[in-house]
C-alpha cells in the first residue's frame, strides 16, 4: 500500500547564542526548518532571513534580538521545459545542470514528414529553475549520420569512467519506428555544449550497443531507454526490450573503458504484472531510471501507455547486494506516481533525478495539460488537443512537457513522489523566528 503522508510538526529552534562581532550570518546560513511528518520522518528546508531584522542586530554589543525569516521551498513552476519529453538532469562535474530529451514532433504532418525525433539537443544553467531560459543546442542530428537513422528517444548525459557519453535510442533501419535499438555518442572536446565535441568525420565516436557473448536477448528486438548507474565499483546498464506482448526490463554489467559492450549475460528486472502497468491495451515497463541512497537503489520505470495512464513504479535493491543475481530486486506492486496525483496535469513519466543546489532530491519527469490527455474530467468531457485527436497517435503530439518537483524520503527511506508543495510544507510552517543573544560585557 503506498504511504500516506502529511507535515505534523516543526522542530522549535534554540536561541543563538554568538560572541561579539561573531559571524553571525555563517551561524545563521546552518540553521534549517525541519519538519516532521505523520510517519516520523524529517525533512531540513533552508530559511531566507529576513534583511531588515538583520540589519537591526547589532553584535558589536551584547543584546537580544528576535529576527524572522521565511523557509525556502524550491518550486519550478507548472512546466520547466515545453515540448520535452522523456527529460534527463545531470549535473556535472562543472557545477552546470544540463537538460536533454526527447524533440517532438508536431501534428501527424509533421511526423510524416520526416521532422522530430530526429536530434539530440542539450541545455545547460547554474540551477534547475534556469533550464526554463536557457539556450538550447542541436548537438546531433540523424541526418549527418549514414548509420542510425529516426526515432531518436529518450537522450540521458552520464560520465562513464572518465569520458562524459550520450545514451539515446535511434533506429537502425530507415523509416522503421520499430528498428530502434540503444546506441552511445561519446564526447570527444571538452566542452559538452558545443556540437563539434561529439561529431567526427567517420561517426567513430558512435556506438550501437553490443551483447554479451552467448546471450543471444540483448537488442535483438525493439528496445530503447537505456540508462547508467554505477554501484560499489561496478557499472550497469538497464534498458527497455520487447519481447512478444511485453516491454520489459533487463540489466546487464559493461566495463567503463568500452561501456557500449555489456560484460554479462542481461537479466529480467520487470515485466508488466499489474493492471496499473497494462492499461491503455498495452503492457509496457520502460523507462528506468536510479535513484540511489546510502543504503539503497531504487529503480523508477513507467508503466502503461503513453496518455492519461502512464505512471511510475519502483524496484529496490540493496546497495550490497549481487545485483544480477536473482531476487536482489524487490518490485512494489503499485504506482507511485500517476495522474490521479494531479489536478491540471496527467500521465507523469519516464523521469530522472538531480539534486538541487542545497542537496535535495528533485524528480525531474513529462506528464501532458489534462487538456491533452484522452481521459474524462469529473463532468464527463474528454480531453482535446490541436495536434491530434484524443488517443490517436499520441507520439505525435508534443504536448508532455518536462516539469520538476521535490520528492520526500519516508521514516523507512522509500522515495515518495506525490506530495505537492502544499502537503510537504503547509503555509503554517512557512514563517519562523529565532532569538538571537548577543554575548559579552557591554
Amino acid at each position: 500500500m503506498r504511504i500516506e503522508l502529511k507535515a505534523v510538526d516543526v522542530k522549535p529552534f534554540e536561541d543563538l547564542h554568538v560572541e561579539k562581532d561573531g559571524k553571525l550570518a555563517d551561524r545563521l546560513a546552518q540553521r534549517r526548518q525541519t519538519v516532521i511528518y505523520s510517519d516520523g520522518s524529517e525533512k531540513h528546508f533552508t530559511i531566507k532571513w529576513n534583511e531588515r531584522d538583520l540589519a537591526a542586530v547589532d553584535t558589536a554589543q551584547a543584546g537580544s534580538y528576535e529576527i524572522e525569516g521565511t523557509v525556502v521551498y524550491p518550486e519550478y513552476g507548472d512546466i520547466l521545459v515545453e515540448q520535452r519529453a522523456d527529460p534527463y538532469v545531470l549535473r556535472a562535474d562543472d557545477g552546470y545542470y544540463y537538460f536533454t530529451a526527447s524533440y517532438p514532433v508536431c501534428g501527424s504532418e509533421e511526423n510524416r514528414n520526416g521532422v522530430g525525433y530526429d536530434r539530440i539537443v542539450l541545455r545547460r544553467a547554474k540551477s534547475i529553475a534556469g533550464l526554463r531560459q536557457a539556450k538550447e543546442v542541436t548537438l546531433w542530428h540523424q541526418k549527418d549520420s549514414t548509420r542510425v537513422h529516426r526515432y531518436v528517444w529518450a537522450p540521458e548525459l552520464h560520465k562513464i569512467g572518465e569520458s562524459y557519453y550520450i545514451l539515446f535510442t535511434a533506429s537502425v533501419e530507415e523509416d522503421n519506428v520499430w528498428g530502434i535499438r540503444p546506441h552511445m555518442l561519446k564526447c570527444v572536446g571538452k566542452d559538452l555544449m558545443d556540437a563539434a565535441s561529439w561529431n567526427t568525420p567517420d561517426e567513430s565516436n558512435l556506438y550501437r550497443v553490443e551483447g554479451c557473448g552467448g546471450d543471444c536477448l540483448p537488442f535483438e528486438d525493439f528496445s530503447l531507454d537505456m540508462t547508467y548507474f554505477e554501484n560499489r565499483g561496478r557499472h550497469y546498464v538497464a534498458w527497455a526490450q520487447k519481447e512478444n506482448e511485453f516491454s520489459d526490463i533487463y540489466l546487464a554489467e559493461i566495463g567503463a573503458d568500452e561501456p557500449w559492450k555489456l560484460v554479462s549475460p542481461c537479466v529480467l528486472l520487470t515485466r508488466p504484472e499489474y493492471r496499473w502497468e497494462m492499461q491503455g491495451n498495452v503492457k509496457v515497463n520502460e523507462g528506468p531510471i536510479l535513484l540511489k541512497t546510502a543504503e539503497k537503489l531504487y529503480l523508477a520505470f513507467s508503466a502503461s501507455a503513453v496518455d492519461y495512464t502512464y505512471c511510475i513504479g519502483f524496484l529496490e535493491a540493496s546497495c550490497e547486494d549481487d545485483l544480477l543475481a536473482p531476487g536482489a530486486w524487490k518490485k512494489y506492486d503499485y504506482p507511485f506516481l500517476s495522474s490521479d496525483d494531479f489536478k491540471d496535469q496527467c500521465g507523469p513519466g519516464h523521469n530522472s533525478f538531480t539534486t538541487d543546489e542545497n542537496g535535495n532530491v528533485v524528480l525531474v519527469y513529462h506528464a501532458r495539460p489534462f487538456a491533452c490527455s484522452n481521459a474524462q474530467d469529473a463532468d464527463g468531457n474528454y480531453g482535446r488537443c490541436s495536434y491530434v485527436e484524443p488517443g490517436k497517435e499520441a507520439l505525435s503530439d508534443p504536448c508532455r512537457h518536462a516539469r520538476a518537483k521535490g520528492i520526500h524520503f519516508a521514516a523507512d527511506g522509500l522515495p515518495v513522489l506525490h506530495l505537492s508543495a502544499a502537503e510537504e510544507l503547509p503555509e503554517r510552517f512557512r514563517t519562523v523566528r529565532t532569538k538571537i543573544i548577543v554575548e559579552g560585557e557591554d
